[in-house]
């Protein structure tokens, strides 16, 4: 099932970026991107994404957990270079999460035998990868802000 999922995700990784950066500069409350073009935008997100494929096609490999959390936190110094707030930050990870749900329920309208505890179990596992997203990323920017040193 993961690979099939992965796979989904994989063939929409394009499509899911730039709807999301086009989220992230609609967004009200993440004013800071109004200063970046879209590569700046996108920072790690491309690299993010990939690891989360990767990560659901390899039934959540400890390895790939952790390189998303290292780029996670590679994220947080970047925004916090940017002069983004924290709050951006959240916000803009929440508006992936939207899309990646969305691709979630559209993989499983397509494959209807996979069955709700799949289904659920796989929404779970998508939530903490971008749980700890966060948590890297704003953890690394306060500690950045805190210590000056990044």
């Amino acid at each position: 099932m993961s690979e099939r999922l992965g796979k989904f995700m994989a063939e929409r990784k394009t499509l899911i970026l730039n709807q999301w950066i086009k989220a992230v500069h609609q967004a009200p409350g993440v004013t800071s991107a109004n200063q970046l073009d879209p590569e700046e935008v996108k920072d790690h997100f491309d690299l993010l994404l990939e690891y989360f494929i990767e990560t659901v096609r390899a039934n959540g490999d400890e390895e790939l957990k952790l390189q998303i959390r290292q780029t996670a936190s590679n994220h947080g110094l970047c925004r916090w270079n940017e002069r983004y707030r924290p709050g951006e930050i959240l916000l803009e990870i929440s508006l992936l999460r939207g899309l990646l749900i969305e691709l979630l329920f559209a993989f499983f309208e397509r494959h209807l035998d996979i069955g709700t505890p799949i289904c659920v179990e796989e929404a779970k596992n998508l939530h903490q990868l971008l749980d700890d997203t966060m948590q890297c990323s704003v953890e690394e920017y306060f500690r950045v802000q805190h210590t000056g040193v990044g």
